[in-house]
């Protein structure tokens, strides 16, 4: 196997601060067509002064290809994303996960593998360590086709790895003397559109539904606002409900946009059982703070999900 010196692995000499290095693994599997990503490892960390231990972890997907990316169409195509368990309290995790991509063999020369670390910070919301976009066409067919290649790229932070996956701004407030629940949906921005979309933006507006256990107990809506991808919508809706049953409740934010119909952009849930941590921690300092609003920027998940 050749030699590799510093100044030949991915990512190096190119703009953004070097953050430590990763390294993975592709084998391309012509029977079925099938791209295989191993994420091995990473070194080195690197993370702003002050921000503590690091819980890192990384997402990988496929880029470049014209059958995976956004259609300029007025239909979403859905996004592959693979993500890898997060391994806690190091600058070098180990982490030897291997996701499949369904890759034609034409779409090797365009395909872009592109990896990302996060620190998942799970008080918060992730924060971006760097990432690493590895161009196919720079390699050599025969290193990876048919059998497995093992690569090191050094791992940038630039605006490239700063993903649009949409957020929501929410403020929730619990008055236990009045048992009113207020939810100020405060803006959206960032989001996750088909193509059309982004060019002409739709009217948006955002449903919340409180549950209480798997029962639908109330739903509000706030106005349509128009004209803009980041909607600003300012508007408090009130829910009566009584503390014992906001234990076991959840809220359920859904952002829609017009198109035929109103259709999803995606959703968040805030709640003692919420998926995401940022969820469940808003839930809980609005429960444990009463008429103290707990504010929070959230991640809408995509409308597959």
């Amino acid at each position: 196997m050749p030699t590799v010196y510093k100044d030949q692995l991915p990512g190096f000499g190119d703009d953004g601060e070097t953050v430590g290095a990763l390294e993975y693994s592709l084998e391309y599997i012509s029977k079925t067509s099938t791209l295989r990503v191993g994420i091995l490892q990473a070194s080195d960390l690197i993370t702003p002064p002050g921000s503590g231990p690091i819980d890192p972890y990384v997402k990988v997907s496929i880029q470049g290809v014209p059958s995976l990316g956004k259609p300029k169409s007025k239909k979403r195509v859905k996004k592959i994303i693979h993500v890898t368990d997060i391994q806690w309290d190091t600058t070098c995790p180990i982490f030897n996960s291997a996701f499949d991509f369904n890759l034609p063999y034409a779409d090797l020369k365009t395909a872009i593998l592109h990896m990302v670390v996060y620190d998942s910070d799970e008080p918060n919301q992730p924060v971006l360590v760097g990432g690493l976009n590895v161009q196919l066409y720079s390699l050599p067919l025969e290193n990876y086709v048919g059998k497995t290649y093992e690569a090191t790229g050094y791992l940038r932070k630039t605006a490239d790895f700063v993903e649009q996956t949409g957020q929501l701004c929410v403020v929730l407030t619990y008055d236990p003397d009045e048992a009113v629940l207020s939810v100020n949906v405060l803006e959206a921005k960032q989001l996750d559109l088909p193509e059309f979309y982004r060019k002409h933006p739709p009217e948006t507006m955002v449903s919340v539904t409180l549950h209480t256990g798997k029962k639908k107990f109330a739903n509000k809506k706030t106005h349509i606002r128009s004209g803009t991808l980041d909607p600003y919508f300012g508007e408090t809706l009130k829910f009566h409900a009584v503390k014992q049953k906001l234990i076991v409740a959840s809220l359920t934010l859904k952002v829609k946009y017009r198109g035929q119909v109103f259709k999803n952009a995606g959703k968040v849930i805030l709640g003692p059982d919420a998926l995401q941590a940022s969820g469940r921690r808003q839930w809980r300092e609005m429960l444990a703070n009463p008429k103290r609003p707990a504010g929070m920027w959230q991640i809408l998940s995509s409308p597959e999900k």
